[in-house]
């Protein structure tokens, strides 16, 4: 009888914590009907905040709606504390698919896990003397998430949603069943 309560307890306790998913953060309505372009020093930024019930998340994919292909861009993930970023986690050069494709950047092999508060994404340009055109939804629905700056330093509040969206594991790393239920109850025998 004590081991089969330690093996139910087991299974409630298995049961009980949170799953992983696969979620797309955005903060837009999705549809993109804009296009904006800005001399090389202005670049768009998008604030994430996952949900309290989605930590920690492993970024997976940042996905950018740029209107011109075979530019290359920097993009950047920041941590962030409120709106504000913070520290750069990882920073990568790309070459841009035309609209309507998805810019997609993997993030996979930098393993950026964040346990609390926010992460920020942008993408900027060096040698440009304008930066790419880029997708925005208007009128803007989400107020808060989007930015734009011309030094990384400051951010001022942006008047559309950009097409910036991430692609996120939730949960990362808990509520991972044993191998095998028969195997903790061998364990308890």
């Amino acid at each position: 009888m004590k081991y089969r309560v330690v093996a139910l307890s087991l299974l409630v306790c298995v049961a009980s914590l949170s799953t992983a998913a696969e979620v797309r953060i955005r903060y837009s309505n999705g549809i993109y009907n804009s296009r904006f372009f800005w001399i090389q020093y202005a670049h768009p930024g998008t604030l994430c905040t996952p949900s309290a019930g989605q930590y920690p998340v492993l970024l997976k994919t940042a996905h950018f709606g740029f209107e011109v292909g075979n530019a290359e861009v920097r993009v950047k993930i920041w941590s962030a504390t409120g709106s504000t970023p913070g520290t750069v986690l990882a920073s990568f050069y790309i070459l841009t698919d035309p609209w309507p494709r998805w810019t997609d950047v993997s993030l996979e092999e930098s393993k950026i896990i964040v346990n609390a508060n926010n992460f920020f994404i942008s993408s900027d340009t060096l040698w440009r003397e304008f930066f790419v055109t880029f997708r925005g939804a208007m009128p803007r629905q989400y107020p808060g998430h989007h930015f734009t700056s011309q030094d990384d330093i400051k951010w001022v509040e942006a008047y559309a949603d950009w097409a910036i969206e991430c692609t996120v594991d939730t949960n990362y790393g808990i509520g991972v069943a044993p191998a095998s239920l028969g195997r903790v109850k061998a364990l308890y025998r």
